[in-house]
Order: C-alpha cells, then structure tokens, then sequence
C-alpha cells in the first residue's frame, strides 16, 4: 500500500447499498467476515498477514454489504516505540475487534474520509 489515504478513499469509497441488502442472505456481513477471515488464513505467503490487509478488505466487501463501518488508521506507543494500527469501527466503536478500546492507537485518520481527529491523550502517553 503506497498509496496516499485520501485517493485510497476515492478507489474505495462507495454508496452504501440499501440496509435491507445487508440481512441473511449469502453475501450478508457473517459470510463475508468468515470469507475474508478463511482467506487470509490460507492465503500465505502470498497474502499478507496484518490488520492493514485484513481491514480494508473487509471495510470493501461489508461497505457494499450495506454496512456504514469506518476503517481508521491510527498509532499508539508501545515499549517506546510508536505503532501503527488499523480497524474497524461501527457507531463509534470497534467493530470485529476483540480487546479493550484501550489496546487500539488513537485514530488519526478514517474512511470514508473525515474531519481530521484531536490529538489523543494516548499519544501523548508513552506506554
């Protein structure tokens, strides 16, 4: 991934398809999870691994599901060291995620693009 967030925001910003299409049905957010999930298990070496890879694919196929996620980038300190991260969010939680709100960086950026985020408090915090 070179490429710069916000023409990767126009490559892979879409309507949202109508909420009614994103029930049971076999392409509904629970096929597309383990889908995308049994993908990125089996797709190694050549796939790779990571919540970069796992995030905006996910945030692709649930987008046209009918899902209004967002995908965020972010960095928090860790031993020290300053770590990116990526994830998704619905209704301003993490969605798919497991963990406390506390293991994520703090967001910087997000698609569908938004208005750039305060500083976080987390950043300012070595860990």
């Amino acid at each position: 991934m070179r490429l710069k967030l916000p023409v990767l925001n126009r490559l892979l910003e879409r309507r949202i398809a109508s909420a009614a299409g994103a029930g049971g049905d076999a392409n509904g957010p629970g096929q597309i999870v383990r889908c995308v999930e049994s993908a990125l298990a089996v797709g190694a070496p050549l796939v790779r691994p990571g919540c970069l890879t796992r995030g905006l694919t996910l945030y692709y196929f649930l987008r046209r599901a009918g899902l209004d996620v967002m995908l965020c980038f972010g960095v928090r300190w860790k031993n020290g060291e300053l770590i990116g991260h990526c994830w998704l969010e619905k209704g301003g939680e993490p969605f798919l995620e497991g963990g406390s709100l506390d293991r994520y960086a703090a967001p910087i950026y997000s698609l569908p693009a938004t208005e750039p985020k305060p500083a976080d408090k987390r950043l300012r915090t070595a860990a």
